[in-house]
């Protein structure tokens, strides 16, 4: 089990960025602070990525999320990410919670919906590579997506995907953030 409320001002050793060294995150006050760079994850450069490898088949994560910061067509949020053609998004973009696979480089969206609040949990959870997503609506755990098969994710079993947060002003000049408030890890 790995629990992160971001207490100490020097990041955890597990945490992984990429492509790149740690100039975008930083603990500020209690919070992990994701500074959106103009790269998204799709992108060959060096994107706005701070992760954890995946150790198991069967997992769960729960990650509370701010979203305050965002800026007009900026997007942040969770990833389940094995490489910049395959990987799979929980994506808020100030207005929307959305579900993105990328398989083979191409962009697949799987649900779209309304959020209702700047402060956002999240639970992944994957029994033997199945994934069911839920967000809590600040009274109970709502099903947002279930019996999910990521094929983008399946080849990479054994090189290691990664559980991360991002941020992307999308080719535009950056200025919004992403802030963490908690990010819990578990094996199943």
């Amino acid at each position: 089990m790995f629990i992160n409320e971001f207490d100490s001002p020097v990041l955890d050793l597990s945490w992984t960025f990429l492509r790149s060294e740690n100039d975008f995150a930083k603990v500020n006050k209690g919070m992990l602070e994701i500074n959106l760079k103009k790269a998204g994850l799709r992108s060959l450069s060096s994107p706005s990525f701070i992760g954890r490898r995946i150790e198991s088949a069967s997992f769960e994560v729960i990650v509370e999320l701010l979203l305050k910061q965002l800026q007009m067509n900026e997007n942040a949020g969770i990833t389940l990410f094995a490489n910049n053609r395959n990987h799979v998004r929980i994506d808020f973009d100030g207005q929307s919670l959305k579900l993105i696979e990328v398989r083979d480089g191409e962009l697949v969206m799987i649900k779209d919906s309304p959020v209702e609040s700047e402060n956002v949990k999240i639970k992944i959870r994957s029994i033997d590579e199945v994934f069911s997503i839920f967000y809590f609506n600040g009274r109970e755990w709502v099903l947002f997506a279930e019996n999910l098969r990521m094929l983008s994710l399946n080849k990479y079993r054994y090189t290691g995907a990664f559980i991360g947060l991002y941020g992307s002003s999308n080719g535009r000049k950056p200025k919004g953030k992403l802030l963490v408030n908690r990010f819990e890890y578990r094996n199943r």
